[in-house]
């Protein structure tokens, strides 16, 4: 079903941040600033046998799957709200999803 997720507001700000400060941190500027605005972004790889697998490029996603690597879990879930929110943003521009998602956090939806 089609929505918005203050959530993913939260850590597209937190990617927004690690990008500014790896400015100030000598060295990694790159390395983080990477991680600006690939929340939504994902694409499909082949796996070891030749099979599609949807990989998120969401840092949260990303952190949460070394974590778990272990026990093989993969994360989508950021990804997707990411996306979610990115599609809403595409129409009705980012200044309308952040009001949106905080006029009407406590209801939990809207109607378009």
């Amino acid at each position: 079903m089609p929505h918005i997720n203050p959530e993913a507001l939260h850590w597209l700000k937190a990617e927004e941040s690690l990008a500014k400060i790896g400015v100030e941190l000598d060295g990694f500027s790159e390395d983080l600033a990477f991680w600006r605005g690939l929340g939504w972004v994902g694409s499909y790889f082949k796996d070891e046998v030749g099979q599609d697998v949807l990989v998120s490029f969401n840092i949260v996603d990303t952190v949460m799957s070394l974590v778990k690597e272990k026990e093989m879990t993969k994360y989508l879930y950021h990804h997707q709200e990411a996306l979610w929110n990115k599609i809403y943003a595409a129409y009705f521009g980012g200044e309308d999803l952040e009001g949106k998602a905080r006029a009407y956090l406590l209801q939990g939806y809207f109607e378009i």
